[in-house]
């Protein structure tokens, strides 16, 4: 047991050590909602990483997280949820964000774009670029 323990515990401190190794390649996870009584599906959701870009000068890592239900999910409760963020690869802060959100009848599109001192990385100025919310009937 405290062979697991001090096994554990050194794979932590490596990874926390290899700051510049965070997202080599592109990862995707993806996950299945079910009914588990009638094992129907409900839902699907992913989770990816893509390749690192550059916005204003400073390196990024893209997340990309899309959340979707199924017509028989839909039935319940219609989500089809598209969100894309990009974090500074050294601090991980927030560098720029778009959110394509549907749930029932409702939708909001939300582009977010942070702009950054290099010198300090304090968060000099907030743009929201759009933001509205449609409702249908």
């Amino acid at each position: 047991m405290k062979l697991i323990i001090i096994l554990v515990l050194s794979s932590f401190s490596l990874m926390a050590n290899s700051q510049n190794d965070r997202f080599d390649s592109k990862v995707k996870y993806e996950y299945n909602v079910y009914l588990e009584v009638l094992n129907l599906k409900l839902g699907e959701a992913s989770l990816s990483v893509k390749a690192p870009g550059n916005i204003d000068g400073i390196n990024v890592y893209h997340l990309n997280f899309n959340v979707r239900t199924t017509k028989l999910g839909d039935t319940i409760y219609k989500i089809r949820n598209k969100i894309d963020v990009w974090v500074n690869q050294e601090t991980l802060n927030v560098v720029k964000q778009n959110k394509n959100i549907r749930e029932l009848r409702k939708r909001r599109i939300l582009k977010l774009l942070l702009e950054i001192k290099k010198e300090s990385q304090m968060v000099r100025n907030l743009l929201l670029k759009t933001t509205f919310l449609i409702h249908t009937h």
